[in-house]
């Protein structure tokens, strides 16, 4: 049974934002798409690395998760996007359109808001969900200061994780 959603964002993980020069990562390609409410004669360009597709599809198969899309891009990831990486169409969570000029105005994460209220709404099994949740504000993973040395190398003092 599945126990968690895996929320995909797009823009600045699947689509990297352009370079200076308006182009993207040579390991991406350059697609022209015509996101809903925008003029078809004024197509947007955004860049896809052909690898993250069967990336993505792989881990969908082994890991129990729902993957669900958490962008601005809305339904148009499931008709625009994931096509172009070869995923099926999956749900999103509507995001609503925030009227914010910056994607964390102030240091507010404006996507919190709406996943919490998805979530709420979801099918998950909340008993399985609240037995695997951590106390909020505490992280189930122990975090390390980036110069504490790794435990497999106490004397090691440049954090980089053994081989």
């Amino acid at each position: 049974m599945t126990i968690a959603y895996l929320l995909i964002d797009i823009d600045g993980v699947l689509i990297p934002f352009p370079r200076q020069r308006g182009n993207g990562p040579a390991t991406h390609v350059r697609h022209l798409v015509i996101p809903t409410g925008y003029d078809a004669a004024k197509p947007v360009p955004i860049w896809l690395n052909p690898a993250h597709g069967p990336m993505l599809t792989n881990l969908f198969q082994e890991v129990p998760v729902t993957p669900v899309w958490c962008t601005s891009w809305h339904g148009d990831a499931s008709t625009l996007i994931g096509p172009k990486l070869g995923l099926p169409p999956l749900p999103h969570v509507e995001l609503g359109r925030p009227a914010i000029t910056t994607s964390h105005p102030n240091g507010y994460l404006w996507k919190r808001d709406p996943v919490t209220r998805w979530l709420r709404s979801s099918r998950l099994d909340r008993r399985r969900l609240h037995s695997h949740r951590p106390r909020l504000g505490r992280s189930p993973y122990p975090v390390r200061h980036p110069n504490a040395p790794h435990p497999a190398r106490p004397h090691d003092r440049s954090g980089t994780v053994p081989p």
